[in-house]
């Protein structure tokens, strides 16, 4: 999700939770070879029902860039957490939350999220997520964890591809990248990285991540594109990848430079990126945008996206999270 603004955040958060959050017939234990099967299942039945944009799936292995966790309540998985702490995350000092999910309250929350942030510690000083507004559940428990509401985004979605066709300005040309082509990929690299620095809470992405992508079977040819200037220079990106709806195309990293807006160059890729979803035969199309960004909002509401959801960033300091989950922290 790319956002471009921060909010307030409104919600009162008590200063210690109020009973003990440790489950005396729980346990957390690391995900390994053994136990990875129970994971990966816990995973794909309970974790739709909080964030599926980096769920563990199949060839999921858990290491040092994914510590994973499993909460057992008399045996039986009862919860699970993951974290990225690829390199982009310890170079930010961020480490965001794949999966967390635990059944039975705040206990379980309070169990995986004191171990996460134990395995985060070393690397990273800050754990964030993102969750559906309307899970009052583990909202107040990660309220009580010591985590704040950092920005909002809305999910738009359009239930079909057909908006109209691209037309670049005059002199602007969108350039799909291909494997092998370094050029292309150290531009896209460069200009995405500098338009979403602007982004509360975005990590720069490298080429190796990008030469990944275009192996990538979720992301269609020319779903990586830089948008070039007159004069040959890359001046924006697109990115547009399968959803996980196999039939939703998933748009993001639209981005323009500072000096090039203004000439409705956003709609021209936007467009694009919905002629790509129309050739790849994907019915629908959908996005993520920050609440507060105005201009963004009205172009894709013109273009006739609707918002279906909304999506709360929360993110919280590790020591923190380590005082306030450790066994004894709510004690008077």
């Amino acid at each position: 999700m790319e956002i471009r603004a921060a909010v307030v955040d409104t919600i009162p958060m008590s200063e210690k939770p109020d009973t003990e959050p440790t489950d005396p017939e729980s346990q957390v234990v690391p995900v390994t070879e053994a136990n990875l099967e129970a994971f990966l299942s816990y995973c794909s039945l309970r974790g739709p029902e909080h964030d599926e944009s980096f769920l563990p799936g199949a060839g999921f292995r858990p290491d040092a860039d994914h510590p994973s966790f499993l909460l057992l309540r008399d045996g039986r998985p009862a919860g699970a957490a993951s974290l990225l702490l690829e390199s982009a995350n310890r170079a930010a000092r961020r480490a965001r939350f794949a999966i967390l999910h635990a059944e039975g309250g705040r206990r379980g929350y309070f169990a995986l999220l004191g171990a996460s942030a134990a395995a985060a510690a070393p690397h990273a000083g800050e754990l964030f997520l993102f969750l559906p507004e309307a899970r009052a559940e583990p909202l107040s428990c990660l309220r009580e964890a010591g985590f704040a509401v950092e920005r909002l985004s809305f999910e738009m979605a359009r239930d079909d591809p057909d908006l109209e066709a691209p037309e670049a300005p005059s002199g602007y040309r969108l350039e799909p990248l291909r494997p092998g082509d370094g050029e292309g990929i150290r531009a896209y690299v460069e200009v995405r990285n500098r338009n979403f620095r602007e982004v509360l809470g975005s990590l720069p992405i490298d080429e190796g991540t990008v030469r990944a992508d275009l192996e990538d079977p979720g992301i269609p040819s020319g779903g990586l594109a830089v948008l070039r200037a007159p004069d040959g220079s890359a001046c924006g990106t697109m990115r547009a990848e399968r959803d996980t709806d196999p039939e939703c195309l998933s748009i993001g990293a639209l981005s323009v430079d500072r000096e090039h807006r203004g000439r409705d160059l956003g709609r021209f890729l936007l467009r694009s990126a919905a002629a790509l979803g129309r050739r790849e035969g994907f019915r629908t199309l959908s996005l993520s945008v920050n609440a507060l960004n105005k201009n963004a909002l009205g172009l894709y509401e013109s273009e006739g996206f609707t918002v279906r959801g909304t999506w709360v960033c929360l993110s919280a300091p590790v020591p923190a999270v380590l005082g306030r989950t450790a066994p004894g922290a709510g004690e008077g």
